[in-house]
């Protein structure tokens, strides 16, 4: 079975989210005033945020030249998000080619 609870995190205001997925080690959040968050493990750079430090409280990514984020998904290490025109975004790794990135 599955156990429920609730994590504190370090935010400056609530956030209203449309769309969440796990990772393995890492969470990434859709938010409806058009943000995305990640924030957890982050070894092959899967929360977008350009480095590899591990981040403890949701961080916002910023996605330069897209549309707002509709839907994210995580794998165990990678992260793919969806803009609300189509486009596709994504980071981490690629060992297998899940990043669509060939």
């Amino acid at each position: 079975g599955g156990a429920s609870f609730q994590v504190q995190g370090r935010l400056h205001k609530p956030l209203q989210v449309s769309s969440i997925s796990c990772g393995q080690y890492h969470t990434a959040c859709c938010t409806l005033d058009g943000q995305l968050y990640a924030w957890g493990a982050n070894a092959d750079g899967q929360l977008g945020l350009n480095d590899f430090k591990q981040r403890n409280s949701p961080c916002i990514v910023h996605l330069d030249g897209t549309s707002p984020p509709l839907q994210a998904a995580c794998g165990g290490r990678h992260t793919v998000v969806l803009g609300q025109r189509g486009e596709v975004w994504s980071s981490g790794c690629n060992l297998y080619g899940q990043l669509g990135q060939g």
